[in-house]
């Protein structure tokens, strides 16, 4: 015996190549499809697989008009898997926040943004070049008084939620230019990051690690 869900697949090829011609389509629409097809297969009143076909099609075709409404004109940031909800525009706006403090070397604006629960993982077996929000704005005065000019671009490629924390994902390009008493004047950095960032009662967004 097929698979109900087998049967799912094969019943809404038709209805997905069908929608595909009449309206914008994305991934979300065909999870749309699939998800009441599967629905409608586990009513117990659901007739034979020959006239399921006819009757999800026409079905569907009434039931999901208004759901296309939303799938159909999701929006997503450039580059990126990151829907343009309100949260995940709040979450971006307290990272380019960041960045644009970064680039005024603007210490105390940039301690705002983080939490006192802040702790960063150097990444190292060592446990004395760890340090939490005491310790960021010695880092930060410390790094910053060094650079003489710098740009720093953030690419913004995914944003993973989990409760009230969220995982961004980025691609960082800049370069710097450092004070004259060093070496090595001229550094770039082009690599994947992380920012992990929690959401306050206050309904701000604030930085736990990745500054």
């Amino acid at each position: 015996m097929r698979h109900p869900d087998a049967a799912v697949r094969v019943a809404e090829r038709p209805v997905l190549n069908r929608l595909a011609r009449a309206r914008p389509w994305n991934a979300s629409c065909t999870a749309v499809v699939h998800n009441v097809l599967v629905l409608a297969s586990n009513h117990r009143y659901f007739p034979p697989e020959s006239m399921a076909n006819r009757l999800l099609t026409a079905a569907l075709l009434l039931v999901t008009s208004g759901l296309f409404g939303a799938c159909a004109h999701q929006e997503y940031f450039p580059s990126s898997s990151i829907p343009k909800t309100e949260e995940n525009k709040s979450i971006i706006e307290t990272v380019e926040q960041y960045r644009r403090r970064l680039l005024e070397r603007n210490v105390e604006g940039l301690l705002v943004l983080a939490s006192e629960k802040y702790f960063e993982d150097s990444g190292t077996p060592r446990s004395d070049d760890d340090y939490g929000y005491n310790g960021l704005k010695m880092v930060l005065s410390k790094r910053l008084s060094r650079v003489q000019s710098m740009r720093y671009e953030i690419e913004y490629r995914a944003i993973k939620h989990q409760g009230n924390r969220a995982e961004v994902e980025v691609f960082l390009d800049g370069s710097f230019e450092l004070t004259a008493d060093h070496h090595d004047r001229y550094r770039r950095v082009n690599d994947f990051h992380r920012f992990i960032l929690e959401l306050q009662p206050n309904e701000k967004w604030q930085f736990l690690s990745g500054m």
